[in-house]
């Protein structure tokens, strides 16, 4: 009788161990998603080239307008986003466009 006392004492301790371990192994894999920092879309540029990005320079997009009612959301050539995405485009160049975004080249929509 005490032999399969003991054996099931260590079968509840072993389940124990086992679970916490497993709990604990979760919490670390939670924790460490959470601190990876996750690009917002519109900063991802990875799909260009250098030339691409220079041409952005070149027509002086920036990612927050100086002039309040002259932003890529309501310019002309603006590339409204697609289902299911966040940032939209432009016809002069390549890549994600943030709506608040503004270029020397911003032409009011007709």
């Amino acid at each position: 009788m005490k032999r399969r006392r003991l054996l099931r004492r260590r079968m509840i301790i072993k389940n124990v161990a086992s679970f916490s371990l497993l709990v604990w192994a979760g919490c670390a894999g939670k924790a460490s998603r959470q601190e990876t920092h996750v690009p917002k879309a519109c900063d991802d540029y990875t799909g260009l080239q250098e030339s691409d990005l220079q041409l952005r320079k070149g027509f002086g997009y920036v990612e927050e307008s100086p002039i309040p009612e002259s932003h890529c959301k309501n310019c002309n050539l603006f590339k409204v986003p697609g289902e299911g995405e966040v940032c939209g485009g432009c016809t002069l160049f390549k890549g994600p466009v943030f709506e608040n975004g503004y270029c020397t080249y911003w032409a009011p929509q007709i």
